[in-house]
């Protein structure tokens, strides 16, 4: 069996699923009486919609609030809403995924309609398609000796977290004639593809001499997973996958990415939210003494202390609340985890008095490895109830790559850190740099700017007096020439990770009223390699110089003790192909926290993927399954346990995991199959007849009556 990988975060799926029900009431208007209200059977061209349209692609929860809705004004509302949060691209008139939605419909239609009339979009093919779209590689077999008609889909997967990276989906015509069927390697087996085998060996070894990649998939469906070859038993795992792929509509991620949709493209429309200000953001990636590399962030809030603050007149102090929630994504969409934090933030009348008029701004710090991620940021004012947002890019480049240097960074002041104090956000060195995230500065200010820079490896020897060149140009995007200077820094000055930071002040009195560009490079002169960086900016007659109140999210430390920073680094790590990286730090992080489920989770399935069937034993001999633990994560303990000989010790942890995580089908199954393997036929029948019942319900849950046919 083959591990899978599950979408993480910090919170657990109900949380989600309450965000998401909360979400779907604010986003479809269903709150008061229509929450309450019976559920109503559409007609005409709302039927059409519900039961032909989107039957294979809306949850549960929106097609319950879609019969629950009162008038046609409304229904057309959801619709129109309905594809709004499925729009990659916000505010453009053309949906992409709308119509690329209704093209797969048409292609069905177009291309899997036989004979019987049954129309494409009904049909096992038409359904994946419209599903999961154009497969990368299609492969058919037809008239191929005693082996039935047949058809294989490749899938190379990057969207969703809930299926495998690399799968299979495979048609056959049950009797030569018909609608081609959805193939189960558990249900099916290989036997159902040849005529006239009487074992599944014979099957396999028949197919095999005519496919070998049909033979692999009559036994499993995923690339990764090792075929039986001795015994022929099928996978599992390929079932589950198949459930997977029939429930997405209703799957976590699928809700998720609702929910962050709604609330980053301004689409909540209630007396919550009216209008959603957004953040203005500076955003920076750092290399620390360790060698780790962290995002840094200020975030600037739309509105003045004095906006945000509450009085409290029993401590004679004024408040603010600030809910921050900060989502991690890869470029594709697919969710990493969630870092929040809530706090109050108090301050004295004196103190209050002097920083009023000032914007609120947050700062704090990300777990990142090298990669390129999509960062939202959602700032929630639970006391006025009011959000502000903002949605950032960021590169962290890869360390040992040579010379390079960071973002230049624009900050207000310089200030020493005193000893005791807790290590901050844009702290380096003992120097706490205050961004500003301003690039409009008046005539006669001065422009302060920081940067990191990033040696090679085992370049620079103490006492070697190596030294590196700056070179900057400041001046006017259209006219003039620009300001030319160069300096040398000692390379020596690099931490043991070659690590250095550097600052430089100019003076704008000179500059007319603009629009200008800070261009640096750095060279090394003995292997002549150079990287840059650009600041592009604004002079403006009058100072524009205005200060923030700085709030610093205190999670930190906590996170960093608790070993949550080193889970979410190991997150990043994961996505972005570094098995061993992401092992190590899990383990760091449990070495720090033994009761941490997420990172034990994790840590089981990537031990599976390199088959340390032991290690995932041992992490599970001190720490029991539980209500918390991961489905995928019992899966592979159980998997492990059975390679290792253990059949009782699986047999019973799998006992105990079916009674804790409720409705999970595959794990019936992979209970059936211990039991099976032990000679306990009676009960491995039981199990699968209440698999079969959980997937037979969701099959009726998920589909209306016209199109279960």
């Amino acid at each position: 069996m083959s591990a899978k990988r599950q979408i993480r975060g910090d919170s657990h799926g109900s949380s989600l699923v309450r965000a998401f029900a909360i979400l779907l009431i604010v986003l479809f208007g269903l709150a008061g009486a229509n929450a309450g209200q019976k559920k109503q059977k559409p007609e005409g061209r709302f039927k059409e919609w519900l039961q032909y349209d989107v039957t294979y692609i809306i949850g549960d929860d929106e097609r319950d609030a879609f019969l629950r809705l009162a008038n046609d004004t409304e229904r057309d509302r959801f619709i129109e809403q309905f594809w709004d949060v499925r729009n990659p691209t916000p505010g453009s008139p053309t949906n992409t995924f709308k119509e690329e939605h209704y093209r797969r419909i048409q292609y069905a239609n177009s291309h899997f309609t036989i004979g019987s009339g049954t129309e494409g979009w009904r049909t096992d093919r038409g359904r994946i398609y419209i599903q999961l779209g154009e497969p990368a590689q299609k492969m058919q077999w037809i008239s191929y000796g005693r082996i039935l008609p047949s058809e294989l889909w490749f899938y190379s997967n990057a969207l969703n977290p809930s299926l495998p990276g690399y799968f299979y989906v495979l048609f056959y015509q049950r009797d030569e004639v018909g609608d081609y069927r959805l193939y189960s390697p558990y249900s099916d087996g290989p036997t159902k593809l040849v005529r006239g085998a009487d074992t599944p060996g014979q099957a396999y070894q028949l197919l095999r001499s005519t496919s070998l990649e049909l033979a692999r998939a009559s036994l499993t469906l995923l690339t990764d997973e090792p075929v039986d070859v001795s015994g022929f038993r099928p996978s599992l795992d390929s079932d589950a996958m198949l459930t997977r792929i029939r429930n997405l509509p209703n799957d976590r991620f699928t809700k998720e990415r609702i929910s962050r949709n709604t609330q980053l493209r301004g689409l909540v429309r209630s007396r919550v939210l009216t209008d959603t200000p957004t953040l203005q953001v500076t955003m920076a990636p750092f290399q620390n003494s360790n060698g780790e590399s962290f995002v840094h962030f200020l975030a600037v809030l739309p509105k003045t202390l004095e906006q945000s603050s509450t009085f409290d007149k029993e401590k004679n102090q004024h408040y603010v609340d600030l809910e921050a929630t900060i989502t991690i994504r890869t470029p594709d969409g697919r969710p990493l985890f969630q870092q929040s934090n809530e706090q109050t933030f108090r301050f004295l009348p004196e103190d209050f008095e002097k920083l009023r008029l000032q914007n609120i701004a947050y700062e704090d710090r990300l777990p990142l490895a090298p990669g390129t991620y999509d960062v939202d940021y959602l700032f929630h004012d639970p006391v006025h109830r009011e959000y502000s947002l903002a949605r950032q890019n960021v590169t962290v480049p890869e360390a040992g790559r040579g010379l390079r240097m960071g973002p230049i960074i624009a900050y207000e002041e310089a200030q020493q850190v005193q000893p005791g104090q807790h290590d901050a956000p844009f702290e380096f060195f003992k120097i706490r740099f205050v961004p500003g995230a301003r690039r409009e500065f008046g005539q006669g200010e001065r422009l302060s700017v920081f940067f990191q820079v990033i040696l090679s490896p085992g370049s620079v020897h103490p006492g070697q007096g190596k030294r590196i060149k700056v070179e900057y140009a400041l001046g006017s995007l259209s006219v003039g020439t620009p300001s030319l200077s160069s300096e040398e820094i000692e390379a020596n000055q690099a931490d043991s990770h070659g690590a250095l930071l550097h600052g430089k002040q100019f003076s704008l009195a000179e500059f007319s009223p603009g629009n200008y560009r800070l261009v640096v490079k750095v060279t090394d002169p003995e292997s002549g390699k150079s990287d840059g960086q650009t600041f592009a900016f604004r002079i403006v007659p009058l100072s524009s110089q205005s200060r923030n109140v700085t709030l610093v999210g205190t999670q930190f430390e906590a996170d960093q003790q608790n070993g949550l920073l080193d889970y979410r680094r190991a997150l990043s790590l994961d996505a972005e192909k570094h098995p061993s990286e992401a092992t190590a730090a899990l383990e760091a992080g449990l070495a720090k926290n033994p009761k941490l489920g997420l990172a034990r989770d994790l840590l089981a399935e990537l031990y599976f993927r390199a088959n340390r069937f032991q290690d995932v034993n041992e992490l599970f001999s001190h720490s029991e399954v539980n209500s918390q633990t991961a489905p995928q994560a019992v899966s592979v303990l159980l998997s492990s346990l059975e390679r290792l000989g253990q059949l009782d010790r699986a047999i019973a942890v799998g006992q105990r995991a079916v009674s804790l995580v409720a409705g999970s089908a595959a794990l019936y199954e992979q209970l059936a199959s211990l039991y099976e393997r032990s000679g306990q036929m009676e009960q491995a029948q039981e199990l699968r007849k209440k698999a079969r019942e959980i997937l037979q319900t969701r099959e009726q849950v998920k589909l209306p009556e016209t199109a279960r046919q």
